[in-house]
């Protein structure tokens, strides 16, 4: 027996052959009752948004902002990066597998520094490690000196906004080395130096100088003897001066955690990540200093080498520095100050802007816009560095005449693309149609100056263009514009291709745009919105209006992707040539059955692997993931903002069967119906075929199932049990109909029929016969004459 579901499953090419058993007639309710499970709602599914739905609030929505990613074009990106370690996994860090401490050292090595580790005091440690090399030994004494006075002090949660915590550098994880356990100095909440209880002033200073001369002792070993702990002294030399803050302690840190990353890009060994870390040191000092300007050259610079906390620290300059009132005015004439503020503000200032009354133009004094704007015209800066966001930033917090003050006079593609909302809220579609052109010229443009738009905001640009183009009725133009936008934009660029052009006018688009497939990516959604996408989608309209031939050139040669890991159907075209040849061959059949033989045929393929040749991308079939998920309407009842012209093509492309999901379905049950109508209704096959047939919408359609049920019911013949099993239940047994049976059936009752009559009508059937029968002998004289007369002139002709 063969139930399916909400999910498509593939069956093969050829009729199924079904679970045979025997049936009694009975009602449908009964027939019904094992298969009480329906299609239920899935309750999640692939994340897809269509903005088409509410297109009047997409074209007006503020331009977004990405403080993450922005964080980290702060500073331009260096020919070559510090490692950052991010190949270690946590399990791997769990395991134990990362040692940095134990690189390069032997087991005998490995166990002496760890328990030098474990020594109360420096000179113990220096003691037991007689046996190690110079610059290891020298190193874990000094550090085990570090770490009595600064001790590990575990992360603590706390929200930045509410902490009270101070940038300063911070120690790493006792059972590592010191400068290990200050290797998360980009921490998201910086602390200042805790140090340990119990120490007076003067013992913390002497063990400080003991791990100081340490330290510096290893950096004036020879190059080769130092290398092992190189990196690790620099870096502990700048710790030491943080915890020491004595005079002149910003310059002296900073030469040593230069030096640290100079040694590190030199090729010393920097297991611990410290040259990317020192950045993250350095910052948290000068931040601590009150000096956000150089925190935050420090922090972008970290940035830039791809380290994955840094912007989270740069998150928090923004925000402490717009809630320090006497910093702000300090350090905003900084152009890189500016630019990380502005793209705080544009990401979060809304956040944090609660409206007072009105329409949205009042904002709490204390909101970050207010408090950046105020820092600008306090420092008399008229156009601060990315004016273009802070008038976009102004435009999500409703402060429209700041939007256009910032914006100005600017060329760049969000300047642009800031007009056009602004004249869509002023009621101008013309002058943000013009805006909007003008936003993606500027964007692909080859200028140098030009500042490009990030990829995802390109696209959204794109897409709220193609949304403004629907308004005018400028179908292909709006395609054009979605086309090849990602996947995020495949359900609206599917809507448009699907719903809104003509059958012609999406061909021609094709073969300019989409002229050759691009294979997909085997996962994801990475096939949607590409040339393949789009001929695949044509190839299908193309079957459901049975342009067969042109349908066969468009359907793409690779295998179609596996929807939730199951097994690759063969290619979409096997089937639909073998539909298109199934329907010509009812159209040539010589006999009904043989008809009927042909639709049944055209009625499977329909049913089993509709989905790949004429199902719709989007509703209501949503062939571009497989079927699986109900996603979203995409009719223009959901919007009231589309025009006329765009309510009367979607009507024109709905089909037979209207929005019904899964409408091939609807289709094959169709043809089924259509050859069951040149079947003989008393014969078996005529029962399979409707059987088969409601099998096919039980879970969907309740009402056509009861039709077909019903017609069977006054129709057709009642089919006793064969032994002990059923091998028919109305929609749920089935077996394959047997036409060459249905053939035999049409013969017997056609000699049947003609029994019956000659036995009505006796005296006209026998004078039919005996008519007959003078008819063939004259047939047969007439032809034994004519043969006579040809054998005749051949003799003639050969006497000649």
């Amino acid at each position: 027996m063969k139930t399916d579901k909400n999910k498509e499953k593939q069956g093969p090419a050829s009729p199924l052959i079904r679970a045979a058993s025997s049936f009694t007639r009975r009602p449908l309710w009964l027939a019904l009752a094992g298969c009480s499970v329906l299609g239920v709602a899935l309750a999640c599914g692939p994340d897809f948004q269509v903005y088409l739905n509410s297109r009047a609030a997409f074209l007006k929505a503020a331009i977004p902002g990405n403080f993450f990613r922005d964080a980290a074009q702060l500073h331009p990106a260096p020919a070559k990066k510090f490692p950052n370690g991010l190949e270690h996994n946590t399990a791997d860090l769990q395991d134990g597998k990362h040692d940095p401490e134990g690189q390069g050292l032997n087991a005998a090595q490995r166990k002496l520094v760890y328990e030098m580790r474990a020594a109360e005091q420096g000179d113990q440690a220096f003691a037991l490690g007689a046996a190690l090399p110079a610059a290891l030994r020298l190193y874990t004494a000094g550090a085990v000196d570090y770490r009595r006075v600064v001790p590990y002090s575990p992360e603590q949660d706390a929200d930045p906004e509410e902490s009270t915590c101070e940038l300063e550098a911070e120690a790493a994880q006792a059972s590592a080395s010191a400068a290990s356990q200050a290797a998360s100095s980009d921490e998201a909440c910086p602390r200042p130096v805790v140090r340990a209880q119990g120490l007076s002033e003067a013992e913390s200073k002497a063990l400080l100088a003991k791990a100081r001369q340490r330290f510096e002792a290893v950096l004036k070993l020879p190059e080769k003897e130092r290398a092992i702990r190189a990196t690790w002294a620099a870096y502990s030399l700048g710790l030491v001066e943080i915890a020491e803050g004595g005079e002149g302690y910003l310059a002296k840190a900073d030469g040593h955690f230069e030096l640290t990353r100079k040694l590190a890009a030199a090729g010393a060994p920097d297991p611990e990540f410290l040259g990317l870390d020192s950045f993250g040191a350095q910052a948290r000092m000068h931040l601590n200093a009150g000096d956000y300007r150089r925190a935050t050259e420090l922090y972008a610079e970290q940035a830039s080498h791809e380290s994955w906390k840094s912007g989270e620290s740069l998150l928090i300059v923004a925000q402490r520095l717009l809630k320090d009132e006497a910093g702000l005015q300090a350090h905003i004439k900084s152009p890189l100050v500016q630019r990380l503020l502005v793209g705080y503000v544009l990401s979060y200032g809304d956040e944090e802007a609660h409206v007072e009354g009105g329409e949205g133009a009042k904002l709490r004094p204390a909101s970050p816009l207010n408090r950046l704007v105020k820092a600008l015209d306090a420092a008399g800066i008229q156009q601060p560095a990315d004016a273009d966001k802070l008038a976009a930033a102004a435009y999500a917090n409703a402060r429209y005449d700041l939007a256009r003050r910032y914006v100005g006079d600017l060329q760049t593609p969000t300047a642009h693309w800031l007009r056009a909302k602004l004249a869509l809220m002023a009621g101008d579609k013309k002058a943000a149609a013009t805006a909007f052109a003008k936003a993606l010229a500027a964007d692909r443009g080859e200028k140098a100056e030009d500042k490009k738009l990030a990829a995802e905001d390109a696209q959204l640009l794109s897409a709220q263009f193609a949304a403004l183009k629907l308004g005018g009725d400028e179908f292909v133009q709006a395609l054009d514009l979605l086309y090849g936008q990602g996947p995020e934009y495949w359900i609206d660029a599917a809507y448009v291709a699907e719903r809104l052009l003509t059958l012609d006018e999406l061909k021609t688009f094709v073969d300019q745009r989409a002229a050759k497939a691009v294979p997909a990516a085997e996962t994801g959604y990475a096939h949607l919105n590409n040339a393949g996408a789009l001929r695949d989608l044509l190839a299908r309209r193309l079957m459901r209006e049975q342009r067969f031939d042109e349908a066969l050139d468009y359907f793409q040669d690779r295998e179609l992707q596996a929807v939730d890991g199951g097994a690759k159907p063969e290619q979409a075209r096997v089937y639909a040539k073998a539909y298109a040849k199934a329907l010509r061959a009812a159209a040539k059949a010589w006999t009904q059955v043989g008809r009927a033989e042909s639709l049944y045929e055209a009625a499977e393929i329909a049913r089993w692997h509709g989905m790949e040749i004429m199902a719709y991308e989007v509703n209501p079939d949503f062939a571009m993931i497989g079927g699986n998920y109900d996603l979203a309407g995409m009719g223009p009842e959901s919007d009231k903002t589309r025009t006329p012209t765009e309510r009367q093509r979607f009507q024109a492309t709905r089909g037979e069967f209207g929005e019904k999901r899964f409408h091939y379905r609807y289709e094959a049950v169709k043809l089924a119906g259509q050859a069951a109508d040149l079947l003989p209704a008393r014969s078996r096959t005529y029962a399979d075929v409707l059987s088969n047939a409601a099998s096919w919408v039980i879970n969907l359609d309740d009402e056509l199932t009861q039709s077909l049920y019903q017609r069977y019911i006054k129709t057709g013949a009642y089919i006793p049990p064969q032994g002990e099993q059923l091998d028919f239940l109305f929609g749920q047994i089935q077996q394959e109909p047997s036409f060459w049976q249905a053939q035999r059936f049409v013969a017997r009752q056609s000699l049947q029929e003609a029994r019956l009559w000659a036995r009505e009508h006796r005296p006209l059937a026998w004078g039919l016969i005996a008519l007959g029968g003078f008819v063939i002998l004259g047939a047969l004289a007439l032809l034994r004459g004519c043969v006579s007369k040809c054998k005749a002139m051949r003799a003639k002709v050969g006497a000649t």
